[in-house]
């Protein structure tokens, strides 16, 4: 008789759950340490939403209960709130020695880190989940861990705990606009390929040979014909006039020898190729 569940599944639900157990035994140990009630109190509420969530999961796979995972509920939204950009004075970290140094600072990175790598591990555990309502669960459980993480950060960027450094405007609107969407759909006769390359269709089916911007669709070399013409631009092909074989708007002419003499060392008047001269 076939098992209900995969291997692999009850092997990542495994690691999962045991990271949860780890990651509210760790949240114990921190809630002693916190001097800030603001963090306190987030501390303390995912923790209980922590035991919520693994005794959910548990109901889920042992099929004793609601089979829905259960999304998480800031206490305080801050999806209307703007995060704080640009570095001002960040006070140097370092590894604290003893556990009564641990300060705010100190807890809320750690948790922080808790929750991003839960976020991870369960979505990873998703994406190799074959039972629907686990898969789900799952993916739930990696949206709740995300929801957390960024609780967390925000409360350590309005704090200065966690800054974010920024580029010159310039450079940043350098970046967002070399990406532009397309506005044209591609030719049924042939799609664009990056800059100047073409894939050439004969009646709307590719023939997967691409051609060069620069050289006409007719001048595609069969097997055995031999070019006439330049095929592209070759580092350190040169012509009378020309700049190492850049193309004008470089500042050199285009090349006009053919594609089988842009080989110095090589006999171009004979059907194949002569060893390289010593």
């Amino acid at each position: 008789m076939a098992a209900s569940l995969g291997a692999h599944e009850i092997l990542g639900l495994h690691e999962v759950l045991t990271c949860m157990i780890n990651d509210c035994n760790t949240l114990q140990l921190y809630k002693g340490h916190c001097k800030d009630p603001q963090l306190t109190q987030m501390l303390d509420n995912q923790l209980q939403f922590g035991i919520q969530s693994y005794n959910s999961l548990v109901s889920i796979l042992q099929q004793t209960g609601k089979q829905q995972a259960i999304p998480y509920r800031t206490v305080k939204s801050t999806a209307s709130t703007q995060p704080t950009y640009g570095l001002s004075q960040p006070e140097p970290m370092t590894i604290s020695m003893l556990v009564n140094e641990l300060d705010d600072r100190d807890i809320s990175s750690a948790m922080l880190g808790l929750h991003k790598a839960g976020a991870h591990g369960k979505m990873m555990a998703a994406l190799e989940c074959a039972d629907p309502i686990l898969r789900r669960a799952l993916q739930q459980a990696s949206i709740n861990s995300s929801e957390q993480a960024y609780e967390v950060w925000y409360y350590m960027n309005q704090r200065g705990y966690y800054q974010v450094p920024t580029m010159k405007e310039v450079t940043t609107q350098t970046m967002i606009h070399t990406y532009q969407p397309v506005t044209t759909p591609p030719s049924t006769g042939g799609t664009v390929m990056g800059n100047g390359n073409q894939i050439v269709s004969q009646n709307g089916v590719s023939t997967g040979t691409t051609v060069h911007s620069n050289q006409a669709v007719g001048s595609i070399m069969s097997p055995n014909e031999i070019p006439t013409q330049s095929t592209g631009y070759y580092p350190g092909t040169t012509t009378a006039g020309s700049q190492g074989g850049f193309p004008s708007s470089l500042g050199g002419t285009l090349p006009t020898q053919n594609a089988s003499s842009i080989f110095s060392n090589h006999d171009t008047q004979t059907t194949g190729h002569l060893p390289h001269q010593e």
